[in-house]
């Protein structure tokens, strides 16, 4: 699956002093935490589900300053393209993938 990734490297003492706020880096990760799990409930609410391992492998890895959101099964990129096996062969999913 493709990654959403979004990356700032200002300094957060500047922009703190700026702002008037000491902790501009705690302010920063609870943003991106709240970002990364309703990213997290979209990519589950548009999940394919069969028996659900797909949706239930979809975490966020939260980091200092940013986070990860992705499945971990390898299938995964398969359903996003919007192709599955079935009896051996590879069929498009309709109304799935890109």
């Amino acid at each position: 699956m493709p990654d959403l990734r979004v990356i700032v490297q200002p300094s957060l003492t500047k922009i703190g002093a700026a702002l008037g706020r000491a902790d501009v880096a705690g302010f920063v990760a609870e943003k991106v935490r709240e970002l990364a799990f309703r990213i997290e409930r979209e990519a589950k609410r548009q999940t394919p589900v069969d028996r659900g391992g797909l949706r239930e492998s979809i975490v966020p890895t939260i980091l200092p300053l940013g986070a990860r959101i992705a499945p971990h099964v390898p299938y995964a990129f398969w359903i996003h393209e919007g192709w599955t096996r079935r009896g051996g062969r590879v069929v498009r999913i309709q109304g799935r993938g890109a």
